[in-house]
């Protein structure tokens, strides 16, 4: 170091044992005047080294530990907040969440504490007729239900069920809070256009008056095998075979008139089972025996056809059981381009000047309740098959319905 003026460190065994020794020179005045040597035995650095292994090692071991114990606590944490579920699971349940919120019918509405709307199905979109798609998303509710009170959900936490909401398409509505831990964090709202309801109510009424026209033709069949039974026990068997020709030539008549102008199945189905509604109602149904219908051409849906026809017969046969004649008469053509049907009562009729009302939903001239639907779904319907319908005084007395279907 002195000779070279460079400092250095090297290894050696001294009287004590291994070292390390470092040396550097001392200048002054650019000349080597001195040497500073000094020197650790390899043992003691050793344990110095070892204390601050051990001291990092300690740290590392208890930095791990808890690592590891706030690891299990947060996995415990986040286990619990998903109900014990796997990320697998929970990708298949929103999957089968998501299929089966957008399969139903039914729209739905998800909202925060403040109205703000979070979620939308695709029935929802559609009864509400926006046409952004899920645009209504992050909208206020009250600018898609003005008038829709939801302060006693989220104070009380109170289910409001088939509220009625008035707008260009009426719906009924179901609020349910959603609750986490006892706290309200917003409602799902569940709704259905009302007409449609009605119609579903209409389709069951129709199922109880065939169950109920089934039963009274029941009860009527076992009276008049009774007779036949007691015709035939006291020898009158000429009686008891009249009998029995007469009540199977009336069904043959209606049988035969039905399938000798009706050539759609659908509709002739129809009109059969209005024969046995107009019977227990003690009306007269006619049929024109100039009418003639076909197979009804594929394009129109025979079953809104047939909604049309049930809910203007059904009105038909009511109104025409309260009147002295208890007649209802109808014809049909599909002779040119169109369809057409004309269907006459007995009943007291329209008052002149609402002809056009009659058609608005609403309106109806019976008081029960529910009323006012049916001759609008009408419209509906024949809307949806772009046809038409006009309503005047019937030569009966009562309502005359022409509806004209065109067939392209």
């Amino acid at each position: 170091a002195i000779n070279t003026g460079e400092s250095y460190i090297s290894k050696a065994v001294g009287t004590l044992g291994p070292s390390i020794r470092g040396k550097v020179p001392v200048f002054y005045n650019g000349e080597t005047v001195g040497l500073i040597s000094t020197g650790y035995l390899i043992s003691d650095v050793k344990d110095i080294i070892g204390e601050y292994v051990y001291i990092f090692k300690t740290v590392i071991m208890i930095l791990l530990l808890i690592g590891v114990i706030s690891a299990v606590l947060i996995a415990k944490g986040l286990k619990k907040a998903i109900f014990g579920l796997e990320p697998h699971e929970i990708a298949s349940m929103l999957s089968e969440r998501n299929t089966i919120i957008e399969t139903i019918h039914e729209g739905i509405l998800a909202v925060d504490n403040d109205k703000n709307i979070r979620f939308a199905n695709g029935a929802a979109v559609s009864i509400l007729e926006n046409n952004k798609s899920r645009s209504i998303v992050g909208q206020n509710l009250e600018h898609i239900f003005p008038k829709f009170d939801l302060q006693s959900v989220f104070e009380n936490g109170k289910a409001i069920l088939n509220y009625e909401i008035f707008m260009k398409r009426n719906l009924i509505a179901n609020v349910n809070p959603i609750l986490h831990k006892k706290n309200i964090m917003g409602a799902v709202i569940s709704f259905r256009p009302k007409d449609e309801l009605y119609e579903l109510g209409k389709k069951l009424s129709y199922v109880r008056q065939y169950t109920e026209t089934l039963r009274a033709k029941t009860h009527d069949y076992s009276n008049k095998l009774h007779t036949i039974a007691g015709l035939l026990q006291t020898n009158n068997y000429d009686e008891a075979l009249n009998f029995v020709l007469q009540e199977y030539s009336d069904y043959s008549e209606i049988l035969g008139i039905v399938n000798s102008t009706i050539k759609d199945s659908i509709v002739a189905s129809l009109i059969l089972g209005k024969f046995n509604y107009a019977e227990e109602h003690k009306v007269s149904l006619e049929i024109d025996e100039n009418s003639m219908l076909s197979k009804v051409p594929a394009n129109i849906d025979s079953y809104k056809l047939v909604d049309i026809l049930g809910n203007i017969l059904d009105n038909a046969i009511e109104a025409a059981s309260s009147s002295l004649d208890k007649k209802v008469k109808i014809s049909f053509t599909d002779f040119g381009d169109d369809i057409v049907f004309d269907i006459e009562d007995s009943g007291k009729g329209i008052k002149d000047g609402l002809y056009s009302s009659i058609f608005e939903k609403g309106y109806s001239t019976k008081e029960n309740y529910g009323r006012g639907l049916g001759l609008h779904i009408v419209k509906r319907r024949l809307n949806d098959l772009r046809g038409q319908i006009s309503c005047s005084r019937s030569d009966l007395g009562g309502a005359a319905f022409t509806i004209i279907i065109p067939k392209k």
